[in-house]
């Protein structure tokens, strides 16, 4: 398979956060750009606005400044002083700063008050003589004046007649006719013009700075409130999914305090303890967990806890449990609690029971397979030469043959049992009558019962209920425990045989009324265990093998009255 890329729960993809930014900035950008557009355009279009107010108030000063020559020069003559008295007094009622009359050559003819061309700011004049003001107007940065130019008309007979220093001088005394090409220049105080330009600049860019602050503050609200929003979405699936995975996790959780009170648990922890999760909160853990599997002190001083394993009793039920415990960390050097996980491994135990029997099995098949007709053919030789003894010694010591042949038979019975249980079988399954193989048994065991004054019983089984089975293992395992029941049955008690499906199980079941197993009955299905002076301990292994065979398992319990209870449930149907 490729490699494959695992993605978690609100996992962004690659490259999606720079885009996701990327696109921000872009959307930020745009109103930003428009509204310095929008600035840069409003402040031309308030400076163009002041400057139209000034060329118009000058224009207007020099138009009514050349009317005025005009008119007085048809009643009478102009003279300096009267000529410099008129230029005061249009500068005083227009509220300029200063008017001049001069020629192209840049000689000054009169003014409103003293002036030099010297004194001139170089934006005026060159130095070389000649008019730099534009006849639009112009700006001076130092001081802040406002400079308009208008050539005045001039009369058509003196055309040919341009102003010389000479002349200049002769005007002192009078003056008949204006020259050509005569230009009046006004100058007007631009300091409240300049500052309303740099107001309203300055109002201009704080509104587009607010604006912008503004719309970024939105578009800055707007992103970080999608990647709140994002992020929110990503714990809360993150939350989810880590609480889904505590949730069904099969194994146990719980998380103790400091104290060793149980705090948080998971639904695992109270299936394998047979208790609900809110049971299980506020108890302490040491009465929940056997000492020798959970040390609760040691984890309450900080020290790890490697992994352990053990039993303990869940209603009624032993269970080998694996537990690991981790100390969590609090504030400073003190312990904030600690986390347990623990699992129900007795299905492991009972598989590493089911490979270790299964070990033992291959063993003494082996063993039994090399040593078997060693053992029996001398077992043979023994019994026969006993039983011919048994007629040649005095009688009252034949008893003693007899014994030497009973054991013969027993010990061969213990050999071919032992190589009954070691041999490999081979199911032959076919479709048989459960009733019918319990009334089989019934006539095997009944001549052992009636010796012992036993009454052996069959219960009422369904006609219609039938197995895939193999007949003849079944008939043994079933004999096996009915011979058991009449063992441990006293005269005048009851041994009874049973059978019924459940779901898709056949139970067969054999009671009696005796004494009863021990509470450790589970020792009675390994090798040679057993409870009876002549047993051979193959019995209820060799009923436990068959079970297993048939996909299955037998067990034997103390019944709540008296007797005992044995079970053995086969699963394999439908010639399985």
């Amino acid at each position: 398979m490729g490699n494959q890329t695992v993605k978690w729960p609100g996992h962004a993809p690659a490259g999606a956060g720079k885009k996701r930014s990327l696109f921000f900035t872009v959307l930020l950008l745009i109103p930003v750009t428009i509204t310095a557009f929008v600035t840069y355009r409003s402040t031309l279009v308030e400076s163009g606005l002041v400057e139209n107010s000034l060329h118009r108030q000058a224009e207007m000063v020099s138009k009514g400044l050349e009317a005025s020559l005009n008119i007085g020069m048809m009643h009478s003559a102009w003279t300096q002083d009267i000529l410099q008295d008129l230029l005061a007094a249009n500068t005083s009622e227009s509220g300029a700063s200063l008017i001049f009359l001069s020629s192209p050559e840049g000689v000054i003819a009169s003014s409103s008050g003293p002036l030099s061309l010297a004194s001139l700011p170089e934006e005026l004049y060159s130095r070389s003589g000649g008019m730099l003001v534009p006849e639009n107007g112009l700006f001076l940065k130092e001081p802040d004046r406002y400079v308009f130019r208008r050539v005045l008309d001039g009369q058509p007979a003196q055309r040919n007649s341009p102003l010389n220093m000479g002349s200049m001088m002769r005007m002192h005394n009078a003056l008949t006719i204006l020259p050509e090409d005569l230009s009046i220049t006004v100058v007007l105080d631009a300091a409240g013009a300049s500052y309303l330009k740099g107001h309203h600049l300055r109002m201009n860019l704080v509104t587009a700075f607010f604006l912008a602050i503004s719309i970024a503050g939105i578009a800055g609200w707007g992103f970080w409130s999608q990647r709140a929003r994002e992020t929110a979405i990503t714990l809360a699936r993150t939350e989810s999914y880590a609480g889904e995975i505590v949730t069904q996790m099969p194994a146990g959780l719980i998380l103790c305090d400091a104290e060793g009170m149980i705090a948080i648990t998971n639904p695992g922890a109270a299936h394998i303890l047979s208790i609900s999760e809110d049971q299980l909160k506020g108890k302490a853990a040491e009465d929940i967990f056997p000492e020798q599997i959970l040390p609760c002190e040691s984890l309450q001083s900080g020290r790890n806890h490697p992994v352990m394993e053990g039993t303990m009793t869940v209603d009624g039920r032993k269970l080998t449990i694996n537990l690991s415990a981790t100390p969590i960390p609090g504030e400073g050097d003190e312990p904030g609690g600690f986390l347990i996980l623990f699992q129900d491994i007795s299905e492991l135990e009972n598989l590493r029971d089911k490979l270790a029997r299964s070990e033992r099995l291959a063993e003494i098949g082996e063993l039994s397979s090399t040593v078997a007709h060693e053992i029996r053919n001398p077992l043979s030789s023994i019994r026969g030469l006993a039983q011919l003894l048994a007629g040649k010694i005095p009688e009252d010591q034949g008893s003693m043959m007899e014994i030497i042949v009973q054991e013969v038979d027993r010990l061969n019975r213990v050999v071919s049992g032992l190589l009954s249980y070691a041999r490999q079988e081979n199911l032959q399954l076919e479709e048989w009558e459960i009733w019918n193989i319990l009334e089989h048994v019934k006539v095997l065991a009944e001549g052992d019962a009636k010796l012992k004054n036993v009454k052996l019983e069959v219960e009422a089984v369904s006609r219609d209920l039938s197995w895939f089975v193999d007949r003849d293992m079944v008939i043994q395992a079933l004999l096996n425990l009915a011979m058991n029941a009449i063992e441990a049955s006293t005269a005048g008690q009851t041994v009874k045989l049973s059978a019924e499906a459940e779901d898709d199980n056949l139970i067969c079941r054999v009671t009696d009324e005796g004494a009863g197993v021990p509470d450790d009955s589970e020792k009675l299905f390994s090798l040679f265990e057993t409870t009876k002076e002549n047993g051979t301990g193959l019995g209820l292994p060799l009923v436990r093998k068959v079970a297993q065979l048939h996909g299955g398992s037998a067990t034997i319990h103390r019944n709540t009255g008296r007797g005992s209870e044995a079970t053995m449930w086969l699963t394999k149907r439908g010639g399985v």
